[in-house]
């Protein structure tokens, strides 16, 4: 399979459900995981390779583009928010 044609799947999904978790009902599922879910059904309906087959360009992807994605992602969260949850879920003074 073509990997610019793969490459193009990947990125038109990312974008689609960029825009469903931005503007349907979607957004509460979040992006990353309609991203999983949409990509796992077009490999299971045979649109893009699964990964038992998987083309240099998963190599790539996975590698490279994922850890990005995953910081990129992080950059959003509030570390301030996030240590005030994790101090007051764990053994907090009654």
């Amino acid at each position: 399979m073509n990997p610019l044609f793969i490459a193009a799947v990947l990125a038109f999904n990312v974008a689609l459900c960029e825009w469903l978790a931005r503007h349907t009902v979607c957004r509460h599922l979040g992006a990353a995981l309609l991203v999983i879910l949409l990509t796992a059904i077009q490999a299971n309906l045979g649109l893009i390779p699964t990964a038992s087959n998987m083309p240099p360009l998963y190599d790539a992807v996975f590698a490279s583009l994922t850890p990005l994605s995953i910081f990129l992602l992080l950059l959003e969260v509030n570390l301030r928010e996030l240590k005030e949850a994790g101090v007051l879920g764990v053994d907090a003074p009654t």
